[in-house]
């Protein structure tokens, strides 16, 4: 073989790998949208699965049906309860504890909680606030009484259940609430201390209405109210497959 040819052929070597590695690259490029496209409509489906949630829980606790029920997509992804998170509720010298815990889902980065009321999501260590807490604080003119009182409501939402479902396909979710408690008190210092993954989300919620000091994980929030209305439900989660 001459050296023409053989420059030839190196040629075209030359220019086949230069046309693979373009079209390799296209195809990774390519790839990686449609894989990030197709998380960005899990990810969607998700926040509008737990909104529901949101709305089916609350018909759960206030609409006076206790049991509801729910069916959501899994997505790849694992719905599960979690004991990480406690709220204490301190009232003068009357101390309450409770653990709320939380219900999650996680698929890869992306983690979105229902943590008391709460919708908080994470994505790839941000954090953000889709729902706020069912904690409320106004100040409300009184009649006949001069200023203004500081009224303070408190609703816990205990779940309990020790449910872990992953996979593909879908999961029917069943809320089951009843009271467990309520009080009124009057002309109270409260404090409130909350332990929990997204303490941020509740140190920013928590921050316009008192004094709040946030330690890791753990916020804690002093207030006194002039009237405080406790209450608290106990919600039983449940799933069954289809």
């Amino acid at each position: 073989m001459n050296e023409r040819a053989v420059s030839e052929v190196l040629g075209y070597i030359l220019i086949f790998g230069v046309v693979m590695s373009v079209i390799s690259f296209v195809y990774l490029q390519v790839y990686q949208s449609i894989v990030e496209t197709s998380q960005k409509f899990k990810i969607e489906g998700i926040r509008e699965s737990f909104r529901k949630i949101y709305n089916v829980f609350i018909l759960s606790v206030y609409g006076g049906a206790n049991l509801q029920q729910i069916q959501i997509e899994l997505q790849g992804g694992t719905l599960s309860v979690e004991n990480s998170t406690h709220i204490s509720v301190k009232i003068g010298n009357e101390s309450y504890y409770f653990y709320t815990k939380s219900l999650n889902y996680q698929l890869g980065n992306y983690r979105i909680s229902f943590e008391n009321g709460a919708l908080w999501e994470s994505y790839y260590g941000y954090n953000r606030s889709v729902q706020t807490p069912s904690i409320y604080i106004k100040n409300v003119q009184v009649p006949q009484a001069s200023g203004v009182d500081w009224v303070f409501v408190i609703v816990l939402n205990q779940i309990e259940g020790d449910i872990a479902v992953s996979g593909e396909g879908s999961v029917v979710i069943l809320f089951n609430s009843s009271l467990l408690t309520s009080g009124l008190y009057k002309d109270r210092d409260v404090v409130l201390e909350i332990n929990s993954p997204f303490a941020e989300l509740w140190e920013e919620y928590l921050n316009r209405f008192g004094d709040v000091i946030r330690e890791n994980n753990t916020v804690r929030f002093t207030k006194h109210a002039d009237t405080l209305i406790l209450t608290v439900y106990k919600t039983e989660v449940t799933t069954k497959n289809i």
